[in-house]
């Protein structure tokens, strides 16, 4: 009997343990990378030598954890292909999380469904923590120069040496989580849900990244097809979010310029490929792309 109490109070340890690494993990995410490095050295460490693992083909955690690991598997391969192994190495070497992570969380036999919620609920805390500092950061700026581009873009990250591209993606992983959110699936819209919906929203905006918004698009759209019963409301507020695209391409300034760049197919946006055309110009996305 008191081995049995002493085995339980030792896995309850290993537990709390694991989640605290993990929380602290989530929020060092956002606002302190040194501490986020050392956070996942030590989680990867905490699973590879003090916690149970399994591993059954037929559980969809199993899968998951594959399919995770398939997309580090790709850059393996790549290897094969490269000009520069150094330049590969150090490219897969910054991509380890794809493959530490999703055996960390697709085989630890203390990850329960609670547990995760409990994560879940934390990177929504952080991310909505991280938009509010952005967004005061922005403003305080905003104040002191008077421009606008102040507001919007790197100008909003706490980390400048983080990318709006990344910071858009939390932002979209924390709206589609609230989305699936217990309250909002059941139509129980809390009222904090909403307002760091619309925090996450404005966020999303004011980052000026044409594909994050246009995920954002079919995101919200997705939601508000699934939850509203009548079409003729469908219809109205597809319209509206719509409306509320094009406003912002006409009052953000890094957005208007991304909008001109995608709807200019003039010979002076696409690039001559047999001359340096970089000189005194920096292209946009849709050129680059295009040569």
């Amino acid at each position: 009997m008191y081995r049995l109490i002493q085995h339980t109070n030792k896995e309850e340890f290993k537990t709390n343990l694991f989640y605290w690494l993990c929380t602290g993990f989530v929020y060092s995410m956002l606002f302190w990378t040194l501490l986020n490095s050392m956070l996942a050295i030590l989680i990867v460490a905490f699973w590879l030598f003090f916690l149970k693992k399994e591993f059954h083909l037929s559980s969809d955690r199993s899968k998951l954890m594959l399919l995770f690991i398939s997309l580090y598997v790709i850059g393996l391969i790549g290897l094969i292909y490269t000009g520069n192994m150094t330049q590969g190495k150090a490219i897969l070497q910054k991509q380890s999380a794809l493959l530490f992570f999703p055996l960390v969380f697709g085989s630890s036999t203390v990850l329960s469904f609670q547990l995760l919620k409990k994560l879940i609920s934390h990177y929504l805390i952080a991310t909505g923590l991280a938009c509010i500092a952005g967004l005061g950061i922005g403003m305080y700026n905003y104040i002191i120069t008077g421009n606008i581009a102040a507001v919007t873009g790197r100008g909003l990250l706490v980390f400048h040496a983080f990318n709006p591209m990344m910071m858009g993606l939390y932002c979209l992983l924390a709206l589609s989580f609230l989305i699936t959110y217990e309250n909002f699936s059941h139509n129980k819209f809390n009222k904090w849900l909403i307002a760091l919906s619309f925090i996450l929203s404005l966020f999303i905006f004011l980052l000026s990244i044409r594909i994050i918004i246009f995920c954002w698009l079919l995101l919200v759209l997705y939601f508000l097809w699934k939850i509203v019963k009548k079409n003729i409301y469908k219809i109205f507020l597809t319209i509206g979010l719509i409306f509320s695209l094009v406003l912002s391409g006409l009052f953000l300034p890094a957005l208007k310029k991304q909008w001109k760049e995608l709807a200019d197919f003039s010979m002076e946006n696409n690039i001559v490929l047999d001359k340096d055309s970089s000189l005194e110009r920096s292209w946009g996305g849709k050129a680059l792309r295009v040569a």
